[in-house]
């Protein structure tokens, strides 16, 4: 079988914003402007994404100890229970190389063994039926456009990739994938998860690659004289995902996996 070598770090707690696209973008600042700033003699600019994975190497940078478990027992967020507020606010980078090629799968079972060494972690796994919203066909049918196989799936979306999709004016983008696990996981989220008092299955039935991007309507309003912009309205992201990839939500019943921690502790020093 093979090992895992493991280097893991601490990262500076930052408080980390999602980057959203907008149909409207402001101007960039002019050039004499910028040529009187300051530069770096040398700088790396990397976007920040999902765990990168290969047959010998697994690396996680910058992520809360929250979002490394939840990936490594292939959980979303309301699965998992009992973590410590520091959990979901202090950022870890681990960094893991094994002996030999391995499977996804059987490297997620390494990160679980990591996560018991370095972290103390002791989980107690449980299933439990509970009201959950199903994700169906809308009336009219998926409104979904197939992806390649060798196609790559998009990691953001601009304001070009917005206008080209046939967004309105005043939009922001609130999610792209390619499959429907991505969007189960986007419904998901904490934010729309509050929203909607309970999970999201996947009944679809539909298990090939799209090109999927929704964005969500809102308005200005127009009487508010202070700083910045408020809106008055913001269309619901399940209002959105209907309209633009024909799919909705409908109330059904579902036996949950659930994962409650009892032990967990900051790691010691490599």
């Amino acid at each position: 079988m093979a090992a895992m070598r493991v280097a893991l770090k601490f990262a500076v707690p930052l408080l980390c914003i999602p980057l959203i696209a907008l149909s409207q973008q402001p101007s960039p600042a002019s050039n004499s402007t910028t040529n009187a700033i300051p530069s770096f003699d040398v700088a790396s600019v990397r976007s920040w994404g999902p765990p990168a994975i290969n047959p010998v190497h697994f690396r996680m940078p910058g992520a809360p100890l929250r979002y490394i478990i939840l990936t490594a027992y292939g959980l979303d967020d309301f699965q998992l229970t009992g973590l410590p507020d520091w959990a979901a606010h202090e950022f870890f980078t681990i960094d893991a190389v094994t002996d030999a090629p391995t499977k996804p799968e059987q490297m997620m079972l390494m990160m679980r063994r990591l996560l018991a060494e370095r972290f103390q972690l002791q989980v107690e796994e449980s299933e439990k039926e509970q009201p959950v919203w199903a994700l169906v066909a809308a009336p009219g049918g998926p409104k979904l456009k197939p992806r390649a196989d060798d196609e790559k799936c998009p990691r953001g979306i601009s304001p070009d990739d917005m206008k080209a999709a046939g967004a309105p004016r005043n939009s922001i983008s609130s999610f792209n994938g390619c499959t429907i696990a991505d969007l189960v996981k986007a419904f998901n989220r904490p934010d729309n998860a509050a929203q909607l008092g309970r999970p999201v299955i996947d009944k679809t039935e539909l298990t090939g690659r799209y090109h999927m991007l929704v964005w969500t309507e809102i308005e200005v309003d127009d009487t508010y004289t202070g700083p910045g912009e408020r809106f008055s309205y913001v269309e619901p992201f399940r209002e959105a995902v209907e309209k633009e990839l024909g799919l909705k939500l409908v109330g059904d019943q579902q036996k949950l996996r659930l994962l409650n921690v009892v032990n967990v502790a900051r790691p010691g020093p490599n």
